[in-house]
């Protein structure tokens, strides 16, 4: 995973690095990232003209060096100021690039960029000038980088708001800024953020000695005209690792119509007492998916999750009626975490608040009053425990965006910690907020290889067991 730092905290880093060196060293080298990069931009230097674009700051420092370097390679490369950038674009010139180093995450202020003819490229200096480095949002008109190259780690802001839009291809480039320099002996540095990438999401074969009971999956949703959800869910998590999965829909004799690998047990009578009882011989809980807005489900979902102690991912119908405070009570007399996985509608009802321009904060927020590690549905993805740890999942895609697939996420998240529930005692496992975010992110892999037009929610079961067997095949040819 890619730990990513906060504007403040970027700043922070070269306050502690300038008090030890000289931060002429990093200007040199965010400098020389950036002449390299603008010479592979050009794919060369024959001929080539480049206008610079320098603020008074240290991005600004970082293009008069680039610009340098440039020079020095026989490119003709002018600097001016963010002032003058338009009377030279509006000249007879034909430039074969511009390099944005007007302002970088300091700006405080609105910028209006120069119009750029779009035929030109754009090359970045650590962000787009005008864009937010936290939230993505622009302070005035910024131009639309083709590539952005970047330091130390991607700026949080690249990934919501306007950020994807704006920043083009982000290339990061490692100037000798160690992270390391905001902790101490005592309290190593550790980013809150983090940014799941392909490569991490990597996931265990069963056990040699397993058997159904120790990757049983018990689902507690549907009800009658709604049994699409949770057969989504159930189908998934068996795709995912389930050995077992168990389907409890209150009010039904269990008998609805559903796959004939789901074992249905009758939700008829007390189904609460009964939903307790068939927990006990499973790994995870899902509870939600159809089970209805009918107001006797919030007091029963309060009840199951005080009377269920392993894991629970509660989603859908599950969140209706709940409140932070109802969740708070009933994560304090649990020894296993509730995963809860609201898209913005539901965090609305939850909460009575939209999400404003900050859904990290949003997330934290959640997840500290409410005990629960919180997982916001959305571009991108957001993942939050309630100690203030955050993982970003940016690989969903508008594929997603059709009915039921947050089912199916139900349905990975409690598949993936049903295998690593069944390695407990021989491997160590990431914890449950990483396990949460592998799942997610092996939710947009699966969303990737189906078609890019018309895909459906029960598309993705198939999908997601493609993509772990060939997962899983890799990672066998790679241990021999």
């Amino acid at each position: 995973m890619i730990g990513l730092l906060s504007t403040d905290e970027s700043r922070e880093l070269d306050k502690a690095y300038g008090k030890e060196n000289p931060i002429e060293v990093l200007i040199d080298r965010a400098g020389y990232a950036t002449y390299r990069q603008a010479i592979k931009m050009m794919k060369g230097s024959y001929a080539k003209r480049v206008l610079v674009i320098c603020g008074p700051g240290m991005n600004g420092s970082d293009g008069r060096v680039a610009a340098r370097y440039l020079i020095q390679r026989g490119i003709k490369a002018c600097v001016c100021s963010p002032d003058e950038a338009q009377d030279l674009l509006g000249k007879s010139v034909s430039w074969d690039l511009v390099i944005d180093a007007a302002f970088g995450t300091g700006l405080s202020r609105e910028y209006n960029a120069p119009q750029i003819n779009f035929e030109v490229p754009i090359l970045a200096v650590d962000i787009p000038s005008g864009l937010n480095g936290d939230s993505g949002s622009v302070m005035g008109n910024v131009a639309r980088a083709d590539t952005t190259v970047t330091f130390v780690s991607p700026k949080i802001g690249f990934y919501f708001g306007q950020g994807p839009e704006l920043v083009g291809e982000v290339v990061c480039v490692d100037i000798g800024l160690d992270p390391c320099l905001l902790g101490s002996k005592e309290k190593p540095f550790e980013a809150k953020v983090r940014l799941l990438q392909d490569s991490d999401v990597r996931v265990p074969n069963r056990p040699r000695n397993s058997h159904k009971w120790n990757l049983a999956v018990l689902v507690i949703g549907g009800s009658p005209g709604m049994m699409g959800a949770p057969h989504l869910s159930a189908l998934t998590a068996y795709r995912s690792g389930a050995g077992m999965v168990r389907l409890i829909t209150p009010g039904t004799d269990g008998l609805s119509e559903m796959p004939s690998d789901v074992v249905r047990i009758s939700g008829a009578g007390d189904w609460v007492s009964r939903s307790i009882e068939e927990s006990s011989r499973c790994q995870v809980c899902i509870i939600g998916p159809g089970l209805g807005r009918d107001e006797s489900i919030g007091p029963a979902v309060l009840e199951l999750l005080k009377g269920i102690d392993i894991p629970v991912v509660l989603d859908a119908d599950g969140l209706f009626g709940m409140t932070i405070s109802k969740l708070k009570e009933a994560t304090s007399s649990r020894s296993n975490p509730i995963i809860i996985t609201p898209h913005e509608g539901e965090f609305k009802e939850l909460t009575g608040n939209k999400i404003d321009s900050n859904k990290i904060e949003a997330a934290n927020s959640l997840a500290l009053k409410s005990g629960c590690i919180t997982l916001i549905k959305g571009s991108p993805t957001v993942i939050s425990s309630p100690e203030g740890a955050t993982r970003l999942v940016t690989n969903g895609s508008p594929r997603l965006s059709s009915a039921g697939t947050g089912d199916v996420l139900s349905g990975i998240i409690a598949g993936i910690m049903a295998r690593y529930r069944a390695h407990v005692q021989s491997q160590k496992a990431p914890d449950i907020l990483d396990q949460v975010a592998i799942a997610t992110h092996l939710h947009g892999m699966a969303a990737s290889i189906g078609p890019r037009e018309g895909l459906v929610a029960s598309d993705l079961p198939q999908l997601v067991s493609k993509v772990l067997s060939e997962l899983l095949v890799h990672k066998a040819t790679s241990d021999e």
